[in-house]
């Protein structure tokens, strides 16, 4: 793993190691009566003997206002961590994260939060965007960007590829992510299974045996992954995804694999919105396995750290395992998603410069390690670079990193105009076509 000297991590790490030091900057100003007339001019005698009227050391802090993916874990205090560094190698620069997007109708103002996919990102204001590729297209579209000109390619296959957009690169790939299937390292029987029915099958009719989020909200993600796994490729996706039917192949897989989840768990909304739920209820051996994004085994290994005793037989954080999804027919390949950092459109050249820079900060080994190697006690956050490191690095920043890449394989990447509806539009069918938890209510919109 390579070795730094004294980067803006230890300089961030030097200047505030208590996270509540960060409080002394938020707050630059202080609050006084009102000056009085002469008050005013000995100031101003003051400042022109010192030579710092107009000077650039009088002048308020360049501002950059980032807009970054709100779906991560503990997002406000990762962004306070890459705040301070980025301030402690930039001085006279303020990084002002941007959580809130105005209504273009109504006006109010909205937490990315619950807008980020609805059009959030889309009104939100900012002069870095980081953007989930499902969006780039409309991002460009609505000329909310700067093409960013020849970058050089030393991402995760693919990933630099889905940041492009009518052959110009728009956005510079951050974080890739896709599902996994997690399950204990001594269950030989999941880790050898070789296709989506052995694993139905190894885990039968046990109401028990697998927790998976296929509430409302994530059916358009399953239904292209449930195609993906059936042998579709990219362009085959593509298309069934302007039609206004599901595949059936798809649809059954699906209906199949509730049959292997606990009674009122996977098709639940409420749980949807308990971030962690699932991953949390894997790691107290509530099911057998467990299906989701990298990023959630944060929340198991916070869960057995924090909250598990001796009497409640959670796992221990060395006994969780991961793996690739197998797929349902022989050479099928899964499904992936980026999150890249782009330009806002339109920047003067200072403030374009900064951009670039705070984006080269992220994308580096110093922003990766900063985000990927918490402080004691905290757990792993498990996001996956978009940058190509090896194993070794990344084994240093959390133990199931080699295992993450090694399933992540070559993922499809879906991008395009209107990508995002069009997923919408696919959940809502798949919502109506498999059966709903006992006692809740059919979906509105289904006939």
């Amino acid at each position: 793993m390579p070795t730094l000297a004294t980067g803006p991590v230890e300089l961030a790490r030097q200047r505030g190691g208590d996270r509540k030091r960060l409080a002394d900057k938020l707050s630059p100003y202080v609050i006084l009566p009102p000056p009085t007339a002469a008050a005013v001019r000995q100031v101003a005698v003051v400042l022109s003997v010192l030579g710092c009227l107009g000077a650039a050391a009088c002048q308020q802090p360049a501002a950059l206002r980032v807009a970054l993916y709100p779906y991560v874990p503990d997002s406000r205090g990762l962004f306070q961590e890459l705040e301070a560094a980025f301030e402690a190698s930039h001085p006279g620069v303020n990084l002002e994260l941007v959580e809130t997007s105005r209504d273009p109708i109504s006006g109010e103002l909205t937490p990315l939060s619950r807008s980020y996919y609805s059009g959030g990102l889309l009104s939100a204001e900012a002069d870095v965007y980081e953007i989930d590729s499902v969006l780039l297209a409309d991002m460009v579209d609505a000329g909310k960007l700067t093409a960013l000109g020849s970058v050089t390619d030393r991402f995760i296959k693919g990933a630099l590829a889905a940041s492009t957009v009518d052959g110009s690169i728009w956005a510079i790939p951050h974080w890739v992510c896709g599902n996994f299937l997690y399950y204990e390292a001594d269950d030989h029987a999941i880790r050898e299974a070789a296709t989506w029915e052995a694993l139905l099958e190894v885990l039968g009719d046990d109401t028990g045996g697998l927790l998976i989020d296929l509430s409302t909200a994530t059916l358009g993600e399953w239904y292209v992954t449930a195609l993906a796994a059936g042998g579709a490729g990219r362009e085959e996706i593509l298309r069934d995804l302007t039609t206004a039917t599901l595949d059936e192949g798809a649809v059954s897989l699906l209906a199949e694999t509730l049959d292997s989840c606990p009674a009122g768990s996977c098709r639940s909304d409420a749980y949807h919105g308990r971030v962690g739920y699932y991953a949390r209820r894997f790691a107290r051996r509530e099911a057998r396995a467990y299906v989701g994004y990298s990023e959630m085994s944060h929340f198991a290994l916070t869960e057995i750290a924090a909250e598990c005793g001796p009497a409640d037989a959670c796992l221990s954080a060395e006994s969780i395992a991961v793996r690739a999804l197998p797929p349902a027919s022989g050479g099928a390949a899964a499904v992936g998603w980026v999150d890249g950092l782009a330009v806002a459109a339109d920047l003067p050249r200072e403030r374009q410069r900064l951009a670039r820079e705070f984006i080269s900060f992220l994308t580096s080994w110093d922003g990766y390690r900063l985000v990927l190697d918490p402080e004691w006690p905290a757990a792993p956050r498990y996001l996956l670079p978009a940058v190509r490191f090896s194993s070794d690095e990344l084994a240093a920043m959390g133990p199931l990193y080699p295992a993450f890449f090694g399933a992540y394989q070559e993922r499809i990447f879906l991008t395009g105009d209107g990508i995002d509806d069009e997923l919408r539009a696919k959940g809502q069918l798949l919502d109506c076509a498999l059966p709903s938890e006992p006692g809740d209510e059919p979906a509105p919109d289904c006939s």
